[in-house]
């Protein structure tokens, strides 16, 4: 598939988004009730991550894998209500810890982690969240899962010119939008071959790519501001409250 050239020319002179931490996983863990359940040293839960910290804490075996979710949970910005949603049924968990030890890729978690949303075995968390999990549970030697949120979703679908993967609009600033639970595992797999095809063509990783996509907000990231201004012909969505 082939690139909108305009667009494309604009994302080669951006910067990559920075991803730090979104919140401070002791405070978070506490505001859900999970602070006693948690396993994670002080060292760990008292600062707020970063993505080569996350890395290199999935591969340590001695850490439980609902800690090490819980922990990417709260990197990613996730919700008081969404935090506690996801912890009132942990049948979720097999899948991610499966992804985890190898014996399944980031495509067949992401197909069962839909089968979990569609059964309701993971509450308030959809696409966007368990992409991080496909991110960054998988082993170095093995093929990482791409994050399909918001930003790199409504980029992608701007750089191809059609809406490849499905938002819902949400209440509030004109801006914002949730990827849909709706979107299959087909999309995600079509979603991440753009993801590298783009990196192929700007000449970095997959994770610079994925970076540079999501960019950075608060007036700080240009591609984002790009996106902003020229994606609502390409951003398939349905309004909610």
């Amino acid at each position: 598939m082939e690139f909108c050239e305009p667009h494309l020319e604009v994302i080669k002179l951006c910067a990559a988004g920075s991803w730090p931490g979104a919140k401070i996983p002791s405070r978070w863990f506490n505001s859900i009730g999970y602070g006693t359940r948690s396993r994670l040293p002080d060292s760990i839960i008292d600062r707020p991550s970063t993505r080569d910290t996350l890395r290199r804490i999935s591969q340590d075996r001695t850490i439980d894998t609902l800690d090490i979710c819980m922990l990417i949970f709260a990197w990613g910005g996730m919700t008081v209500k969404n935090g506690k949603g996801v912890l009132q049924n942990l049948n979720w968990v097999s899948t991610a810890h499966s992804l985890r030890i190898g014996t399944i890729d980031h495509i067949k978690a992401y197909d069962q982690f839909f089968d979990h949303c569609t059964a309701g075995e993971i509450r308030s968390c959809g696409p966007a969240y368990y992409t991080k999990l496909l991110f960054f549970l998988p082993g170095p030697n093995e093929d990482r899962g791409i994050i399909m949120d918001q930003w790199t979703a409504r980029s992608i679908n701007l750089l191809v010119g059609r809406p490849i993967v499905t938002l819902l609009k949400n209440s509030g600033p004109a801006t914002s939008y949730r990827v849909s639970s709706s979107n299959s595992c087909s999309v995600y797999r079509t979603f991440c071959g753009l993801v590298e095809a783009l990196a192929t063509r700007l000449m970095i990783t997959k994770e610079e790519a994925e970076m540079r996509l999501f960019s950075e907000g608060r007036g700080k990231g240009r591609w984002r501001e790009y996106v902003k201004q020229h994606d609502l012909l390409t951003t398939h969505l349905v309004k909610t409250r």
